[in-house]
């Protein structure tokens, strides 16, 4: 039994970006939906809950405390046991997970076997989301993934319950599994569709997957019910500048600071319109990176050299981005680099190492 929160152990799954399966780990394809795992899936151990633009505005955790409403009262832990396990035979149709060790937990667990009902699972995945909340350290990925299987069960067997969908709109959302956040809270404002937040939250998923248009109508649509709401304006300023139309993203993000809600999402923002105000700094492709919401404040400087142009950064979690994601920045970089070259290579300021390189395509 620990006193203090310890490692897991290695990832034994590897979540498909599609449909959030749960593959073995050295799996090529899903075995739910048959799409191709890449290379950069996304496993447990990739499970960040920072790493994208909506941090910007809404904050780190801001999906918790939603999770944890529902959780039925149940008691913060003295302690929580971080011995994982991989549940045997728990291929379908969720995949294989592992699990951490708990007393309280595997006694929710085995009632929502025994049950097999909605209320059973909301009761687990509300006090696994206690432990998150209550800070779980490495054993937070673990617990993470365990809540997408408990609530991926809970919802069909409860398809219209507002809070399994808005718990698995929010985790997957987390975890980076955007296609499947948009579904989710698709689901859950059907039912509720006066829930301004979530509607706000439903548009930063909507930007992940590329539909910037829909979004920036979401956000209106917020804005149209509640004209000072900070994360719905904010984020609007973020959407123009994904669109490149750099003084609606400017007019914008001035008005939403007035309603920042505490000195540190003000902060955030400011340092975003300082980005685009150092746009005519240096060539096309600093234009680029200094008004990409997550690039830009990370951005040091460029650097050519012969075929190859060097970009500088400081702090940069290049391998954080999802495959998307990282695709779409490289495809606004390449029409921006000078004529000749045939190289981007992204490097970390402070170390001097490599973060990654990428071949520009012929023009």
């Amino acid at each position: 039994m620990a006193d203090n929160i310890g490692a897991t152990s290695s990832s034994s799954s590897k979540i498909c970006p599609s449909c959030a399966h749960n593959n073995g780990v050295d799996s090529s394809f899903c075995s739910k939906c048959g799409k191709r795992l890449v290379k950069e899936s996304i496993t447990p151990k990739q499970i960040l809950l920072s790493a994208i633009v909506s941090l910007l505005v809404f904050g780190a955790g801001w999906g918790i405390t939603s999770w944890v409403q529902s959780s039925q009262g149940r008691t913060k832990p003295n302690q929580i046991y971080t011995e994982t396990k991989t549940v045997p035979g728990a291929q379908s149709p969720h995949g294989a997970i592992e699990k951490v060790q708990d007393p309280e937990l595997d006694e929710l667990r085995s009632a929502a076997e025994k049950e097999n009902s909605p209320e059973a699972l909301k009761k687990l995945g509300g006090t696994i989301l206690e432990r998150v909340k209550a800070g779980a350290g490495e054993a937070e990925q673990a617990l993470l993934l365990e809540a997408v299987d408990v609530f991926s069960k809970a919802v069909e067997k409860a398809p219209e319950d507002p809070m399994i969908l808005l718990n698995l709109a929010d985790l997957t959302f987390e975890q980076k599994l955007f296609p499947q956040a948009v579904k989710y809270y698709e689901r859950y404002l059907k039912l509720l569709p006066n829930e301004l937040p979530v509607r706000a939250r439903y548009a930063s998923a909507l930007a992940f997957v590329e539909r910037v248009d829909e979004a920036i109508q979401q956000l209106e649509l917020v804005l149209e019910k509640d004209p000072r709401n900070f994360q719905a304006t904010a984020y609007l300023a973020i959407s123009y500048a994904q669109k490149g139309d750099m003084a609606k993203a400017k007019e914008t993000g001035t008005k939403a600071l007035e309603f920042a809600p505490n000195p540190e999402a003000k902060s955030r923002l400011q340092h975003f319109l300082s980005s685009l105000e150092a746009q005519g700094a240096g060539g096309g492709v600093d234009k680029v990176i200094r008004t990409n919401p997550v690039a830009g404040d990370k951005f040091v400087k460029s650097e050519q050299k012969g075929e190859v142009l060097n970009l500088y950064f400081k702090n940069f979690p290049m391998q954080a981005m999802p495959p998307f994601a990282k695709e779409k920045f490289f495809g606004q970089l390449y029409p921006q680099v000078p004529a000749g070259t045939k190289e981007i290579v992204f490097m970390d300021s402070e170390s001097g190492q490599e973060l990654e390189r990428t071949k520009v395509p012929e023009r």
